[in-house]
């Protein structure tokens, strides 16, 4: 009891000090035997205020409906709560995220060594494609994605996932279905590959990497549940609920293709990073 007693102290005190900097921490929970346990934690709130000037993006009047529907409101507000429970060892990994902000399972997943250089992972994970949206929350440069991120990124889905690599390369390969919360959430029966090549690796003592040219592409086909299909975006930071792109939904829709490339550079203080999708 006091060994358990002693561990809930330590997430409590985690819990703790992330709510009081409003910013991530990552603590080391216990360490037994080669497993180690860690708990990290993400907290953003922002804040927005408009005043009752403004007008459509094509410069066209605003209707009587549009101004009714109050587009724009101020707010302010958590963006984000996430805590998640990882544990990890030599050989493997896993993980169990929650974000109680949009109440939404984060990572769940199992991953394992397969072979020498191999990985396998069971569970729900972010899906090979976007490599701003592979990025963690905790290391984007802005607290909202780039619009093309938002509007064609696969993020997390429950799947089963085969990669393997090192430093210059990698190549990652999942079958996937719906989101762990949503059983109706498209995409349902979905496949994803993505192939990576660093042609620039330095590491050094202090960084992981010092100096990095990273060259990826990525294919996603998957199949839209109810054989529907809608592609909208909202202004970045999501102002607004007004949708920047909507098709609507698009009917008879049997599946749905997405080809990427991906270019990022860095330097010390340098960062350069270049996505398109098609």
């Amino acid at each position: 009891m006091q060994i358990v007693g002693n561990k809930l102290k330590k997430l409590m005190l985690a819990s703790l000090l992330v709510a009081g900097s409003a910013a991530q921490a990552d603590v080391t929970v216990d360490v037994i035997g080669e497993h180690e346990l860690i708990f990290e934690a993400l907290i953003q709130a922002d804040g927005n205020r408009f005043s009752n000037q403004f007008s459509r993006l094509d410069l066209a009047a605003l209707t009587p409906a549009q101004r009714s529907t109050q587009t724009f409101l101020n707010d302010n507000d958590l963006r984000r709560a996430e805590m998640i429970l990882r544990g990890r060892t030599s050989t493997d990994d896993w993980s169990m995220g929650y974000e109680a902000r949009a109440n939404r399972w984060l990572d769940v997943f199992y991953r394992s060594r397969f072979g020498s250089f191999a990985t396998w992972r069971l569970g729900q994970y972010k899906q090979p494609n976007s490599l701003e949206e592979l990025v963690a929350t905790r290391h984007n440069d802005f607290v909202a994605k780039a619009s093309t991120t938002t509007a064609f990124a696969t993020a997390r889905r429950l799947g089963a996932e085969l990669a393997t690599g090192d430093n210059h390369w990698s190549i990652i390969g999942s079958v996937f279905g719906r989101e762990l919360k949503e059983p109706g959430q498209r995409p349902e029966d979905g496949l994803g590959v993505r192939a990576t090549y660093a042609p620039i690796y330095q590491a050094s003592e202090l960084f992981e990497a010092n100096q990095l040219l990273h060259l990826g592409l990525s294919y996603t086909r998957f199949d839209p549940a109810n054989s529907q299909f809608r592609l909208n975006v909202r202004p970045e930071a999501d102002l607004s609920n007004l949708r920047l792109i909507d098709s609507l939904n698009l009917l008879n829709v049997k599946s749905a293709q997405q080809m990427g490339a991906e270019v990022a550079y860095f330097q010390g203080p340098l960062k350069l990073t270049y996505e398109y999708v098609d």
